[in-house]
């Protein structure tokens, strides 16, 4: 039962066009500008810069050590919260998250290092600041079902997230981003 609801909602929302890997790197290009922003996406933190930590585990083991970096992030066009960053300079990803008025929807898409696009689909209860995700898996690319759920606030947000395979829980990732500026 739960994967069907999590089906309905990946097909509710799938009439909307994905963005590829050129759509993101434009993004990414563009400059701030939260004019017009949607209240569905003012959760986000009004930031441009965060200090995140991120550790990870095996289903019933311990939390490793946290892994630091800095991520920048603006908002383009009042429509996209673009961040981009990364633990190493081999590994800089690029996320781009967007409001869907008409699915009623978020939806995230995570240029990785190796040119995937990682696709999510969000929902959040109306006036709060949490949104939980389900991510689009794509064996032929390696990219696994993820489930998770993050909490904005005004100068921190948290995460915590299980990755899926095989319909088993292979991995719990948790992380923190404190604004910097």
């Amino acid at each position: 039962m739960k994967r069907l609801s999590l089906l309905a909602l990946w097909i509710s929302a799938s009439f909307c066009p994905a963005l590829d890997k050129m759509d993101i790197e434009l993004l990414a290009s563009k400059p701030h500008d939260r004019k017009g922003i949607s209240k569905e996406l003012s959760l986000y933190p009004e930031a441009r810069e965060y200090a995140v930590s991120v550790r990870s585990k095996e289903p019933g083991g311990e939390f490793g050590e946290w892994t630091r970096f800095t991520i920048e992030e603006r908002t383009v066009e009042g429509r996209y919260i673009v961040s981009r960053g990364g633990p190493a300079e081999d590994f800089v990803f690029t996320l781009v998250v967007e409001w869907d008025g008409e699915g009623e929807v978020y939806r995230k898409w995570v240029l990785l290092p190796d040119g995937n696009v990682v696709e999510s689909i969000g929902i959040a209860l109306p006036g709060g600041r949490e949104i939980s995700w389900v991510s689009k898996p794509d064996a032929d690319n390696g990219i696994p079902l993820a489930l998770g759920i993050e909490k904005h606030g005004d100068e921190e947000s948290s995460w915590r997230e299980v990755i899926f395979r095989e319909g088993d829980p292979v991995m719990i990732l948790e992380g923190r981003a404190v604004k910097t500026k």
